[in-house]
This record gives structure tokens, sequence and C-alpha cells, in this order.
């Protein structure tokens, strides 16, 4: 990527043409002084020309949401802010870890574990696209940001494409293995797709992604639960099987791996940390069936009965 003086690429932030035929020579620089510019360094520049066209073009995507999120934002109120951030709380790990320990406790272990393995793989391959092209997020102005949640790179969004694939797979495991009625399957639908069309819409209302981020982040997400689901019956059924140490090896390395192979850019983000906490919190529910067949703690009759839905006749017990 071509580099610029310091003195060209202040310029170039108040220049809005210079900023559409160059948008990745200068970034906001939120973590030293506000206003002062710095050379990103993507890991994807490794490619040269290609890199930088890839780039430029998503960029000017991003630029061209801006209509879009002024048009979002001219509907906004005290009341649409606060019910903004609510949705976006929907989309912080926190909660998921929150919901998978509910389920695994309470519901239904296998979907659980399930659902953290498909919160590790959602929030590896978020971050490393994040982190590889490291995109910039949608200036302001011309949108207002109403939220500080901007501490990483643009695209895609996480929110969307985690907000994407961990609601539907609840509901595509809901319905192959729980007898629910037309009632509660409507009722768990409206709850999901809410829950979907909520998160994402809350990026854009709250200025921090542009539609062009969480169109991405659903696109990625609809396709990770795709590829998920063909694998996550397989996967849960190895683990189920496994009996020794040996066995457990796997689905505690396999997270190392991953983050070995994590791209790293500088400046460094939260990117990278996020992955890190998502990841081990898998592996320690992965390999808590280990620990449990030492025999080290046994629960109280209290605390072992589950709360679960009727499961379909003839399907496998979690």
């Amino acid at each position: 990527m071509k580099r610029t003086s310091s003195r060209d690429r202040v310029e170039s932030l108040s220049d809005p043409q210079l900023l559409r035929d160059y948008p990745l020579d200068v970034f906001p620089n939120w973590n030293i002084n506000a206003g002062e510019p710095y050379y990103v360094k993507a890991p994807i520049d490794k490619l040269g020309d290609v890199a930088f066209h890839i780039r430029t073009h998503i960029t000017a995507l991003i630029l061209a949401g801006n209509t879009a999120t002024i048009f979002v934002q001219s509907f906004a109120s005290p009341g649409l802010t606060k019910l903004a951030f609510a949705f976006s709380q929907l989309g912080f790990e926190t909660f998921f870890f929150a919901l998978t320990v509910v389920a695994s406790w309470l519901f239904d272990a296998r979907l659980g574990r399930l659902l953290a393995a498909l919160l590790a793989l959602c929030f590896f391959v978020s971050g490393s696209i994040k982190v590889a092209l490291s995109l910039p997020r949608p200036p302001a102005p011309p949108a207002i940001r109403l939220s500080e949640e901007d501490r990483d790179w643009a695209w895609p969004s996480n929110h969307a494409l985690v907000g994407t694939a961990f609601p539907w797979y609840i509901w595509l495991y809901a319905s192959a293995n729980y007898d629910l009625s037309v009632a509660q399957s409507c009722l768990l639908l409206t709850v999901l797709l809410t829950w979907n069309v909520g998160v994402a819409w809350s990026r854009i209302y709250l200025g921090v992604h542009s539609p062009c981020d969480v169109l991405g982040g659903w696109t990625l997400g609809v396709l990770i639960l795709f590829v998920f689901g063909g694998f996550a019956l397989k996967l849960d059924a190895a683990y189920v099987a496994a009996q020794t140490a040996g066995d457990y090896t796997w689905f505690v390395c396999l997270p190392l791996i991953l983050l070995a192979i994590h791209p790293r850019a500088w400046p460094e983000t939260q990117s990278y940390g996020e992955v890190v906490c998502v990841l081990s919190g898998t592996m320690m529910i992965w390999a808590g069936r280990y620990f449990r067949r030492l025999d080290t703690f046994q629960p109280t009759k209290r605390f072992t009965r589950r709360m679960r839905f009727r499961a379909i006749p003839g399907g496998k017990p979690g």
C-alpha cells in the first residue's frame, strides 16, 4: 500500500475526494490522541495490490452506507436509543456464555456444548477477518456515534455474525430435537427473529457499524450456520464417545491451534483478546466432561435435575 507523509495524511482527513480515492491510508486514532493519524499495517497487505483493492472496495461500501445510517438515525429518540442498547447487549460474549451455561445446566447439555463450539467458531472467523482487513468504522460525522463500542475494526460486524448464527442454530436444533407444539414453535421463532433483526438494527442505529458491516456479518453468519450444522452432531458424537485423556486432547488442542493461527495487526485492538476469552471458555466447557469422569466432584441431587423440553420420540438424549 502506498505510504504518504504525515502532512499528506492529515490533509486527506478533511478532503472527501481523497478519502474516497485512498480510504485506507488514514484511520482515526482512538487509543492515543484524537485527531492524530497513523498508518495501519494490516496482515492482508502481504498480498500486495490484491489486498489494496479488497480493502479499498469494502471501505468504499462502508462509506456508501452513510446515507442509510443517517436515515436510520433520523428516527432517534430516547426510547429507541435504550432499545438499541438493550439489543446490543444480546450480541456480547457475556450474554452468549450466560445462555450457553444455562442451556448446559438446566435444559440440554448437548445443546450447551454445541452452542459453545459455535460461539468459538463465530468469534474466531469474525476476529480473524476483522484483524486481517483492519477496516475503519463508519465516519462520525456524518453518522452520530451513540455508543463507544467501536474499539476494534469494523468489517464484518461480530454482533451481526454471531447474532445470526447463534439464534438460528437454536431454532434448527429445537425443531429437530424437541417436540414443540405449533404455538411453542411460533413463539420461539418470533423471539429468535426479533433477536436477530434487533441486534443488526442496533449496530446501525448506534452508529458503530455501517450497513455493509452488518450485511457482511449476516452473510458470514448464515454460511457458518450451514457449515456448522452439518458437522455439529458428528462432533458431539465423537466427544461423547471419548473415554481417555488422549481422546479429549483434540477438543483442547483445537482452540489453541486456532489462537496460534489467528492474524495479528498493528495497532492492536480488542478483537484478539475477545477470541482468547471465548475460545478459552469453550475449551473449559468441553474439557469438563473428562474431569467429571474423574469423580472428583459429585453434585447434590438438588442440582442434578434438568428442566427439559419434551424430546422427540426416538431422539437422542443430550
